[in-house]
C-alpha cells in the first residue's frame, strides 16, 4: 500500500508539472480536440517500458552508496519540477503553445507523442533517479509492492493528462487560468514533499 499512495501521489505530480508531453497534450487538444490530445496523454505507456527496462539495469549495477547518491539527485529533480510547476501557475498556458499550421491525423499526434516522450531527456533522468529508486525499493520488498508503484504512478500520470486532454478538448479555450493554475500548484506541492521524502531515504542508504 505505501509504493501504491507513492506511485499515486508522483504520478498526479510528474503528469502535471510542465515539460515537453504536458505542452504537447494542451496543444494537440486545442488545436485537434480531444481525441488528439488523449493519444499523446496515452503515449508513456508505449515509450517508457525501454526506458524503465535501461534505467533498472544500470541501477541494479551501482552499489548502495551511489543509489543514495541517485536518490538525492532524484529528489533535486523533482524539487526542480516543484519550482518550474509553481512558476507555470503564473502563466497561461496558451501562450507558451507553438501552434502549427497542420495539425494532422491522430495517428501523427500519437507519432510526435512517442518521439517526443522517447528522446525527451525529463523521462531517462525520472527513472534514471528518483522513478528507478522508488521502483528498485518496491521491486526489493516485493512483486506487489513494485506492481503497485507502477499502476499507481501511470494511473495518475495518463488520468491526470487525459482528463486535461478531455478538458480543454471539449472547451476549446474555455478553460479558466485559474484552474491551471490550481493543478500545476497542486502538482508542485507533491512533487516538493516526494523530494524531500526522497532525500530522506537517500540518506539512509549512506
Amino acid at each position: 500500500m505505501e509504493y501504491l499512495i507513492q506511485g499515486l501521489l508522483l504520478g498526479l505530480g510528474v503528469g502535471l508539472a510542465p515539460g515537453p508531453l504536458l505542452a504537447l497534450v494542451i496543444s494537440a487538444s486545442l488545436r485537434g480536440g480531444t481525441a488528439h490530445g488523449l493519444r499523446v496523454a496515452f503515449s508513456p505507456l508505449l515509450t517508457d517500458l525501454p526506458i524503465i527496462v535501461i534505467s533498472l539495469f544500470v541501477l541494479r549495477q551501482v552499489n548502495e552508496s551511489a543509489l543514495g547518491f541517485l536518490s538525492i539527485v532524484g529528489a533535486l529533480v523533482l524539487i526542480y519540477f516543484a519550482y518550474e510547476s509553481w512558476l507555470a501557475g503564473k502563466i497561461d498556458p496558451q501562450t507558451k503553445i507553438n501552434i502549427e499550421n497542420s495539425l494532422g491525423s491522430t495517428k501523427t499526434t500519437l507519432l510526435k507523442a512517442v518521439l517526443t516522450n522517447f528522446i525527451s531527456p525529463s523521462a531517462w533522468l525520472f527513472w534514471m533517479t528518483a522513478g528507478g529508486t522508488l521502483l528498485s525499493a518496491g521491486w526489493n520488498k516485493g512483486f506487489w509492492d513494485a506492481a503497485g508503484f507502477l499502476f499507481g504512478f501511470y494511473l495518475l500520470l495518463v488520468g491526470s493528462k487525459a482528463i486535461l486532454a478531455w478538458g480543454l478538448g471539449t472547451s476549446r479555450n474555455k478553460m479558466p487560468h485559474w484552474v491551471y493554475q490550481l493543478l500545476v500548484r497542486v502538482a508542485a506541492v507533491l512533487l516538493l514533499a516526494l523530494g524531500i521524502q526522497l532525500i530522506r531515504s537517500g540518506i539512509n542508504y549512506f
